[in-house]
This record gives structure tokens, C-alpha cells and sequence, in this order.
């Protein structure tokens, strides 16, 4: 090639180059997606695989095996999850398939709470007070009611709090 030509053709070089470059660019971005999505789905597929235990269990506890179920649920609590701590909490404080827990029923409240994932404002307690003195449970108990009323206005929930000193025990 003449020694003339030999700028225009390291310009075409060029040219050429940037030319390319942008598939190349959109080429990794895609690839770099398609790894990303793979990756949470291998995320999720492990997750969904290591609850399984915990969805047995809750199925166990649903059909009235309890006592079967328990010493998963307390392994997944123990572990941080809070949706099963609610559980255990819930179980405790209403005596289902177990008797009645005031004390580990509070303690799996707070421990739910202490996570800081969970409203600390005695919502949950305050449900568990509303419940007894519902009929819908059954008999009202107002003594746990009660009970569970001073624990929620302790937490800072103002409709526990109102009703406590309005003497009501329940709203």
C-alpha cells in the first residue's frame, strides 16, 4: 500500500471501530442482564427450597399437629424470621394446640419486635386483646384481655392506652 493511502485507511480503522463498539456494548449489557436475572432466580429457588420446612410445619400446625410442628417453627424463629415468631406468639397467647403461654407468648412478641422489621407500636398485642374479647373466639376472657391490653398500652399504643383509661377493656 502507498505510503499516501495510509491515513485514510487508519481513519476507516477507526471509524470502524467505534462502529462496532456499540454492539459489543449493548451485547455485554444484555449478557450482564441475563446473568443478573438468572442469579435471583437461583436466589429465589434456594429460598422457596429452604422454607419448605416451615410450610410443612405450618400446614402440620393447621390440621391441629401442633405439637408436631412446634420444634420447626422454633427453629426458624430462633433464626430471625419474624412472620414465624408472630406465629409461635399468636399459638402461646390463645393456647392453640398448646396451653396457654402468657410469658413465651410475650417473649416471642418481642423478640419479633427487637428485629426493628415489625410496627413495636402494641399493634400486635392489641389485636391479641381485641380477640378476647371477641365472641367470635368463643367465651371473652377478660382477664387475659386485660392482660394484654396493659402489655399494648406498655407499647405505646394509643388505643390501648385510651381504653385502659377510659376503664374499658376493650374499643
Amino acid at each position: 500500500m502507498e505510503e499516501t493511502h495510509l491515513p485514510l485507511v487508519r481513519e476507516r480503522a477507526q471509524a470502524g471501530d467505534r462502529t462496532r463498539r456499540g454492539p459489543v456494548i449493548v451485547g455485554i449489557a444484555v449478557l450482564a442482564a441475563l446473568v443478573a436475572v438468572g442469579l435471583r432466580v437461583i436466589y429465589h429457588e434456594r429460598e422457596y427450597r429452604s422454607r419448605q420446612p416451615l410450610r410443612h410445619a405450618v400446614s402440620l400446625a393447621k390440621s391441629g399437629k401442633v405439637t408436631e410442628a412446634l420444634p420447626v417453627l422454633i427453629e426458624f424463629a430462633q433464626k430471625g424470621d419474624v412472620p414465624t415468631m408472630l406465629v409461635l406468639a399468636e399459638v402461646y397467647a390463645f393456647g392453640i394446640g398448646l396451653p396457654y403461654d402468657e410469658r413465651r407468648a410475650a417473649d416471642w412478641a418481642r423478640a419479633a419486635s427487637a428485629t426493628g422489621k415489625l410496627n413495636t407500636d402494641g399493634s400486635f398485642e392489641y389485636g391479641i386483646a381485641r380477640a378476647y374479647m371477641s365472641e367470635e373466639r368463643g367465651a371473652v376472657d377478660k382477664d387475659r384481655a386485660l392482660a394484654w391490653l396493659k402489655r399494648a398500652a406498655e407499647a405505646g399504643n394509643r388505643h390501648a392506652q385510651e381504653a385502659l383509661a377510659h376503664g374499658q377493656s376493650s374499643r
